[in-house]
């Protein structure tokens, strides 16, 4: 389990199976959101993958997140500044690329291996310079290409391969995606 706040859980399938009633999962504090579950993956190299509003960005260790129980609130996956919010968290593993696109406009693509792992708990590196000028509109994590629908204030839709994005370094702000202006929402069409 992920959240918007930055914790992070673990629990065991068999906490669900206790019949058809449905159960609490997480245990969210106040104005905490869930952004994502996934099954755990066991792999040795896969680690946590977090992108903050404010450019952050985190590869952290899963080795010392522990299992609890199905009304526990987790533990601290990544440390926010004031005023930040994890915008989008899963688990990966190196081979792919960290896509962002930024209200300023800026589409990019960064190499997730470039990025050094971390403990869990840490505030991680920038991924794109927005200078506090800007926030992250949308991040993923793309290994095997796919595409995009950005969405402009005027309401126009634009489908765009994940492919057209340049690979840039992570201290970049990102360049404009080519014809389309005022991006106001970016969805993955996987």
């Amino acid at each position: 389990f992920f959240t918007k706040q930055g914790a992070v859980k673990r629990t065991e399938f068999a906490e669900f199976a206790q019949g058809r009633k449905p159960t609490q999962a997480f245990k969210l504090k106040s104005g905490d959101e869930l952004l994502n579950v996934e099954k755990f993956d066991g792999d040795e190299f896969s680690t946590m993958l977090f992108v903050t509003k404010k450019a952050m960005c985190l590869i952290a260790s899963k080795d010392d997140v522990p299992v609890q129980g199905k009304s526990a609130g987790g533990v601290k996956g990544v440390g926010l500044n004031g005023g930040d919010e994890v915008i989008f968290a899963t688990q990966q593993n190196g081979e792919g690329e960290i896509i962002i696109v930024t209200t300023l406009g800026g589409a990019k693509r960064v190499v997730s291996s470039v990025f050094e792992t971390y403990n869990r708990g840490a505030k991680g590196v920038m991924i794109a310079d927005i200078k506090g000028k800007g926030e992250v509109l949308f991040a993923d994590y793309v290994t095997l290409p796919y595409n995009l629908a950005f969405m402009t204030a005027e309401r126009t839709v634009y489908e765009i391969d994940t492919e057209t994005l340049p690979i840039e370094p992570r201290v970049s702000k990102g360049k404009p995606v080519k014809g389309i202006n005022n991006i106001s929402k970016v969805v993955a069409m996987k």
